[in-house]
């Protein structure tokens, strides 16, 4: 089964002490220009972690591992330790499992405020 959490990214936010540490120079020329001489220049800091910055997929996953801190006795624990990205596959072999794995996994990312959705099973039973 997998699923993907919607919004991954902008569901983080940024202390605000911390913003300076994450900001783009921006032309006052309504950014189209990529030639900056000559314009004023703003530094947008950002709020949330933007999509698409190298450090982007880092923050994510040490976000989502300190939650996962919480629940160190959950089976579903070690799977979520394993995301690509914003992603969540695993197999199970079991359709109690499977419930227990879809129930688990959401209520974590719930409490971290990310949505688990989308989710795609090979099992009729589960689609329903």
């Amino acid at each position: 089964m997998c699923a993907n959490i919607q919004r991954a990214f902008l569901e983080i936010g940024i202390k605000e002490n911390d913003r300076k540490y994450l900001q783009f120079l921006w032309g006052q020329d309504n950014g189209t220009c990529l030639d900056l001489e000559g314009q004023p220049i703003r530094a947008l800091k950002m709020k949330r972690v933007p999509f698409g910055v190298n450090c982007s997929p880092f923050i994510l996953a040490a976000t989502i591992r300190t939650h996962l801190k919480k629940y160190p006795h959950l089976e579903v624990t070690q799977k979520l330790n394993d995301l690509y990205v914003d992603d969540f596959l695993c197999s199970v072999e079991t359709l109690p499992k499977a419930k227990e794995y879809y129930k688990d996994a959401s209520q974590i990312l719930k409490e971290a405020g990310m949505n688990l959705r989308k989710w795609v099973t090979s099992s009729p039973e589960l689609e329903r």
